[in-house]
């Protein structure tokens, strides 16, 4: 089959978790051998900081017209003409028609599994998206049972073609950190000490405020909070106890799993959480929300609060710092928990996915 896969996603500037997840599976598509011919097709030239894999052949299909009319215009007279059997978008958003059948990713339903309400137009657009990739899409592909659920509990119709890959973990956060904790705060120009993590950009539904209220309500005053991919360490915000660190590299942030006390995640809504299971690769206990995919992705292996409570969450770091057992187990389960995880299993359930399909052309 000949399959285009839309990796425009790789243009943007930030960073995100749908970013990284495409590029896993790419990658684990180059490493199993896929038996297909895959194009990965894009508005413009995507960087070569993307780091998406050259066995596969790319086409820039240029446009000056914004992303919906370039993908209903552009990309579908691109896919029809060129003989594709399969599109494949990596987020909901899939063109209106075409002969070619078609793939949405959905990672996340977050105005049904309690995210807070987020900008009225995007939430629009994310909506209508959705509506239509659940009737017309071939299949729908999501990374977690809750997201799944979510995804039919809005839109019964897409039941029978909506199917659960979860992500996996990169290598590189398996990998020994290179530095230690005093070493690594010195490059960041942070100053030295224990700290926590969280990862992920300043948005509602991230929670961040409630670190805060935690650290004071468990009286931890000497825990600092740094915050990879929120501000700068020099940037005021609303939260007078984080420290940002904009952007990291791979290796800079294994090694701030590595050395932190914790990695938390209290997030109102996920729709995977790639964060706990990279903290768990690279031996830093997690502590999540009880909320959507991230009991689901955890397991046993991380400790759940409720991300309404400051007191649930600074119970959980004082039971971290005063029980080392507790401590050592969870690294331990945390560990096997991300080895399950494996981008190459991804890999092979999609291109379960593509064969289905493609066979029913």
């Amino acid at each position: 089959m000949r399959i285009a896969i839309d990796v425009t996603i790789q243009c943007l500037a930030t960073r995100t978790g749908v970013q990284r997840a495409q590029r896993g599976l790419l990658g684990a598509f180059a490493e199993i051998g896929i038996p297909h011919e895959l194009v990965l097709v894009s508005r413009q030239a995507v960087p070569a900081a993307a780091d998406l894999p050259a066995s596969f052949s790319r086409h820039v299909i240029a446009a000056r017209r914004p992303g919906p009319l370039w993908r209903e215009m552009s990309l579908l007279r691109f896919l029809d003409r060129q003989g594709f059997d399969l599109y494949h978008s990596p987020v909901s958003a899939i063109p209106l028609g075409g002969s070619v059948p078609r793939i949405a990713t959905v990672h996340e339903v977050p105005w049904v599994t309690g995210a807070p309400r987020y900008d009225r137009g995007r939430g629009i657009n994310h909506r209508l998206a959705l509506a239509h990739a659940a009737r017309r899409a071939a299949a729908i592909i999501v990374p977690s049972r809750a997201t799944a659920d979510a995804v039919v509990k809005r839109h019964p119709v897409a039941e029978g073609k909506t199917r659960v890959v979860p992500h996996g973990i990169d290598a590189i956060f398996f990998e020994p950190a290179a530095t230690t904790r005093s070493g690594l705060l010195a490059k960041l120009k942070i100053p030295d000490g224990p700290y926590v993590l969280t990862v992920g950009a300043e948005r509602a539904k991230k929670n961040h405020a409630l670190v805060t209220r935690a650290l004071d309500h468990a009286g931890l005053e000497d825990l600092q909070w740094i915050a990879a991919g929120a501000g700068s360490p020099t940037r005021k915000t609303e939260h007078e106890r984080r420290i940002g660190a904009r952007t990291v590299s791979d290796d800079t942030l294994r090694d701030l799993y590595a050395n932190a006390e914790a990695l938390i995640m209290p997030s109102l809504s996920e729709g995977f959480g790639l964060p706990p299971l990279e903290a768990m690769a690279a031996g830093c206990p997690a502590i999540v929300s009880d909320r959507a995919s991230l009991p689901e992705i955890a397991g046993d292996a991380a400790l759940i609060i409720d991300p309404t409570d400051p007191g649930s969450l600074g119970a959980a770091l004082l039971r971290l710092r005063q029980d080392t057992p507790l401590r050592e187990s969870l690294k331990a389960a945390g560990l096997a928990r991300a080895r399950s995880f494996r981008w190459r299993r991804a890999a092979e359930a999609v291109l379960e996915t593509y064969d289905a399909i493609g066979g029913t052309k």
